[in-house]
C-alpha cells in the first residue's frame, strides 16, 4: 500500500506540474500576442483599443476599461472601454476606485462593484448588480501613468492567476504608451519646427504682407487643430486693432471688426500683453460673443495670442475651436512661437 501511495502521489505531482507548465504556456502566448498587437498599433488610440480587446480574449471577460492620466490638467480619463457606457467625465487621483488605484499604485480587487464603498458616486449608476473584479496600475519604469479595469458576473470570479496574468499585460501596457506618446511627441514638435519655417521663408522672401499672413494662418489652423483663425493688426494712429486676414470662416462679418485696445478678448490680449482664453464663448456675455452671434459661427473656445515685436504690440493672433477645447503646455508654447 505504501508503494502504491508513493506510485500516485509521484503521478499526482507530474500531473500538477503539467498543468503548471500548460498553463504557463498559455499566459506567455497570451503575453506574446498582446505584445504583438501593441506594437502593430498606429495611435495611442488604436493601441488602446486593441490593448483592451486582447486582454479581455485573453481572460474569457467582456467588461473592460482603460484609464489615461493627463498630468497638465491633473485627472484621468476613460480612454477605452468594453460592455459599459463611456464615461464623459474626468476622476482626480484618489477620487473612487479608479483614482485610489492610480493613487496608491496598488491593485484593487472588489467582489461587487455596486456595493463597493470606493466606487465613485457618478459611477455607481453605470455598474450592474453582481459585477466583481480587478483594477490595476499601468505603470512605466518610473512612475503610474493610467489604470486597467477588468470585471466578470457572478458568480464568476478573476482567479489569481488572471490577475496575475492582468498586471504583467498592463506592465507591458506602459512601457508601449508611454513609447507612444514619446514618438507622438516627437513628431509634433517636428511639424511645429517645420511650421515655423515656412513662416520664416514666407517672412524672408516676400515683402507682400497678405501673403506672409496667409502663410501664418494656414500654418496656425494646421498645427494647432483649429476650425479658424484671423490676424487683427494695430493700427498706431487710431489705437484700434482691424482685422487684417483669416481663414475657416464660414461668413464676412468678423472682417469689419474694429476694437480699441483694452475692448473686447483680443483687446485684452494686445493691452494685457498675454494669452486670453475663453473656454466657453456661449456662457461669456463679452464683446466676442456677440460677434459670434451675428456671424453665427459656432464657435465654442476662444484664444487670442498678442503679436509683439521689440516689446511693441502689433496686432493679436485669434484661434477658435467649435468644439470644446482646453490647451496643454505645449500647445501654448507653439501659439506663443507662431505670435
Amino acid at each position: 500500500m505504501q508503494t502504491f501511495a508513493n506510485h500516485a502521489a509521484v503521478a499526482i505531482e507530474q500531473a500538477r506540474l503539467f498543468e503548471d507548465v500548460q498553463r504557463r504556456l498559455k499566459e506567455l502566448e497570451s503575453v506574446n500576442r498582446i505584445s504583438i498587437a501593441l506594437r502593430v498599433a498606429q495611435t495611442l488610440d488604436g493601441m488602446l483599443s486593441l490593448l483592451l480587446d486582447e486582454t479581455l480574449a485573453v481572460i474569457r471577460a467582456n467588461i473592460g476599461s482603460l484609464w489615461l492620466y493627463d498630468a497638465a490638467r491633473d485627472e484621468l480619463r476613460q480612454g477605452a472601454q468594453r460592455g459599459v457606457p463611456e464615461i464623459h467625465f474626468a476622476l482626480k487621483p484618489g477620487e473612487g476606485i479608479v483614482g485610489h488605484v492610480f493613487a496608491t499604485g496598488e491593485s484593487y480587487i472588489s467582489h461587487d462593484f455596486k456595493t463597493d464603498p470606493r466606487v465613485y458616486p457618478k459611477m455607481r449608476a453605470h455598474v450592474d448588480a453582481g459585477l466583481g473584479g480587478a483594477v490595476i496600475p499601468i505603470r512605466t519604469s518610473e512612475t503610474v501613468i493610467g489604470v486597467l479595469s477588468v470585471a466578470t458576473s457572478a458568480p464568476r470570479e478573476l482567479t489569481p492567476n488572471e490577475i496575475r496574468l492582468l498586471t504583467t499585460v498592463a506592465e507591458m501596457a506602459g512601457v508601449a504608451i508611454q513609447r507612444t506618446r514619446l514618438h507622438a511627441e516627437t513628431e509634433r514638435r517636428l511639424q511645429h519646427i517645420t511650421a515655423l519655417r515656412t513662416i520664416d521663408r514666407a517672412i524672408s522672401s516676400s515683402f507682400d504682407l497678405r501673403i506672409t499672413l496667409d502663410v501664418l494662418l494656414e500654418q496656425a489652423v494646421a498645427q494647432l487643430g483649429a476650425d479658424a483663425a484671423d490676424v487683427l493688426l494695430l493700427d498706431p494712429h487710431t489705437h484700434t486693432l482691424e482685422y487684417a486676414a483669416g481663414r475657416g470662416f464660414r461668413t464676412r462679418v468678423f472682417q469689419g471688426i474694429r476694437l480699441r485696445l483694452g475692448e473686447g478678448h483680443a483687446g485684452r490680449a494686445a493691452s494685457e500683453r498675454r494669452i486670453v482664453h475663453i473656454p466657453d464663448l456661449r456662457a461669456d456675455t463679452g464683446a466676442m460673443a456677440r460677434a459670434q452671434s451675428l456671424a453665427g459661427e459656432g464657435f465654442v473656445t476662444y484664444l487670442g495670442a498678442p503679436l509683439v515685436v521689440k516689446g511693441q504690440v502689433k496686432g493679436v493672433l485669434e484661434v477658435f475651436h467649435r468644439s470644446a477645447f482646453t490647451p496643454d503646455a505645449e500647445w501654448l508654447g507653439f501659439l506663443e512661437a507662431l505670435a
